[in-house]
């Protein structure tokens, strides 16, 4: 039952209350008629005294009748005006479903529980028992919350660097933006077909929608391409870029000279990338074991070269996208990124916990807690993660391959001039 039904429901129980007070006052001036003709008689048990106590009960009754009628007026009122906080619905019709269901939900919400305080505060003897403050105070305290954390959700800014949210989220710099974290375990530990991820994308006007409403989107409404293309679109247009800017010449230097020799190309990494700060390093050890698993999953075609051409651009930039002379050296140092990850990020093994899928991709709030969660037809599976060691194997690089690798690839970049689009 939507909201507004239920408002018009409320409104038939005011005006049938309506409808019984003023039988109730047909009744009680019929019952005061049929004492016109009676001899006054005061003695307690006369048919005089009984039509009197009569009609201090009707009009008790009467009274309390008045404040349900007054209490469900004012709830079909308050079901059909907007909710309380500003919220504007999305464009995007999955989106736009969802949200509906939740604002509806959460404004029944709080006008029950002002439905149910007002009852409280205008009864007497075994109502007001019923509705006693400890049984009451919850509800008022939890609509307060839901309507708050509502907001706080709403609020929530992806166009800006991993450091900045993670202080409007109150995390440390170990962490991932939780919307980022949700996004990369579904497809980290996704069953489903990953043909396309990184590869294809989603439209534009969906992405931005996905990502304005990404504090209070369902997740379970995201595919392993949708999920990767809005992981790309964050990479590819924060202001400060994922790899940082200031290190952006040094990267390329050293592939330059170094990107063909990964033993060399590696001690240099190694020695630069203690530099990079902290929230930046978390993002990459978590992205790069996100790339490996895609070019490990059987059905993805993606292998360490078309990914790096693919996503390295996005994490490897200045302020816009890399173009022209360099491309091709990026391309090159998100490709030895991938293929040295294990010996450069020793622990990308543990970033990855299938003890963490629960609580990563269903976070607990209030509003689940209250309303419960539905239960997604599309169900992600939970595998356990596989050695990260055996993910070059069939796609991946072997170090005895890497270079035929690096100088084809640059070839290949610097004769079509190959600029992915992002």
């Amino acid at each position: 039952m939507t909201t507004i039904e239920l408002a018009q429901k409320a409104t038939i129980v005011a005006n049938s209350l309506r409808m019984v007070d003023t039988s109730f006052n047909d009744f009680s001036l019929a019952l005061e008629g049929s004492t016109s003709k009676l001899p006054f008689n005061d003695t307690p048990a006369s048919f005089l005294s009984l039509v009197d106590l009569c009609q201090s009960v009707n009009t008790a009754m009467r009274n309390t009748l008045s404040v349900y009628h007054e209490a469900f007026r004012a709830l079909s009122d308050s079901l059909k005006k907007p909710w309380e906080w500003k919220e504007e619905f999305s464009s995007h019709t999955l989106i736009k479903s969802e949200q509906m269901q939740q604002v509806f939900n959460v404004h029944t919400y709080t006008c029950l529980t002002k439905y149910i305080t007002s009852l409280k505060n205008n009864q007497q003897g075994e109502l007001r028992a019923a509705l006693d403050e400890s049984l009451v105070k919850p509800f008022t305290f939890v609509s307060d919350r839901l309507v708050s954390e509502r907001v706080k959700q709403l609020q929530r800014d992806y166009n800006q660097p991993v450091d900045t949210i993670l202080k409007l989220e109150g995390k440390p710099k170990m962490f991932l933006p939780e919307g980022i974290e949700r996004l990369m375990y579904q497809v980290y530990f996704s069953t489903e077909s990953m043909e396309g991820v990184f590869r294809q994308c989603a439209g534009k006007s969906e992405m931005e929608q996905y990502f304005k409403y990404i504090g209070v989107v369902d997740f379970d409404l995201i595919d392993g391409v949708l999920a990767c293309a809005l992981i790309k679109k964050y990479i590819r247009e924060i202001s400060e870029p994922i790899w940082p800017v200031e290190l952006y010449d040094q990267l390329i230097n050293i592939t330059e000279n170094f990107g063909g020799n990964l033993a060399m190309w590696k001690m240099k990494f190694r020695g630069m990338y203690n530099t990079v700060p902290d929230q930046n390093k978390t993002f990459l050890e978590y992205f790069v074991p996100l790339c490996l698993k895609i070019v490990e999953h059987k059905t993805s075609k993606m292998n360490v070269n078309n990914l790096a051409i693919c996503v390295g651009p996005a994490v490897i930039r200045k302020s816009a996208m890399t173009e022209g002379m360099f491309s091709q050296y990026v391309f090159l140092a998100f490709t030895n990124i991938l293929t040295a990850a294990l010996d450069i990020f020793p622990q990308i093994q543990l970033k990855f916990i299938d003890s963490r899928i629960k609580e990563v991709c269903s976070p607990s709030s209030l509003y689940i807690d209250t309303f419960g969660k539905k239960v997604s037809k599309n169900k992600r599976g939970a595998k356990t993660p596989t050695v990260m060691r055996k993910l070059f194997s069939d796609k991946g690089l072997s170090q005895a391959k890497h270079r035929r690798s690096v100088s084809s690839l640059a070839a290949e970049s610097i004769s079509k001039q190959l600029i992915p689009k992002m």
